[in-house]
């Protein structure tokens, strides 16, 4: 062979590989932006009324008393999406239930999303005070490195107030 046909022949490899690339990133960008998805498309969280939101709570028996301290971890029914956040869910229970947190797992129903508009999210609440309600966090993997209601509830425990409703993010979502 000739160095003259090496060198096309390298060049060939080159550009292939280069194709092959560009062609992945392309397919994976794709796929991964098909599945992020609005947590409040309907823009439904950005008036809510802590008040509303507790008589809700109270009335679908979610929270017993104002004096209650919960998290309620919400999913939908045949969501793809459930299953991203366990393992942040896992670290959060334990986290709350040592603070004396009641942890509920409910199924997210059609009646509750002008509360919750999308699955998985989570509410907490302390003793009449709402300390998050919203996703647990956004991206595609919803993972603790960009976690909301992490912060929230570490705010919260130190004495800050929070009031916090996140609803203007993309991630892995399901409307109900």
């Amino acid at each position: 062979m000739s160095p003259t046909s090496k060198s096309k022949l390298s060049l060939i490899h080159i550009s292939l590989v280069l194709v092959w690339l560009v062609g992945t990133v392309f397919a994976a960008n794709y796929f991964i932006a098909k599945r992020m998805t609005h947590f409040d498309s309907n823009n439904q969280l950005a008036n809510v009324e802590v008040k509303q939101l507790f008589k809700r709570l109270h009335d679908e028996g979610f929270i017993s008393s104002e004096n209650s301290k919960t998290v309620i971890h919400f999913t939908a029914d045949g969501c793809h999406c459930n299953k991203v956040p366990e393992s942040h869910k896992v670290e959060i229970d334990k986290l709350v239930r040592n603070k004396g947190f009641e942890v509920l797992n409910r199924k997210l129903s059609s009646q509750f999303t002008d509360i919750v508009p999308a699955a998985p999210s989570v509410i907490v609440v302390d003793k009449g005070q709402l300390v998050y309600l919203g996703p647990y966090s956004a991206g595609y993997s919803c993972s603790k490195t960009n976690s909301f209601v992490d912060m929230a509830i570490n705010n919260h425990l130190q004495g800050f107030e929070s009031d916090v409703v996140v609803s203007d993010v993309t991630g892995c979502f399901c409307q109900v």
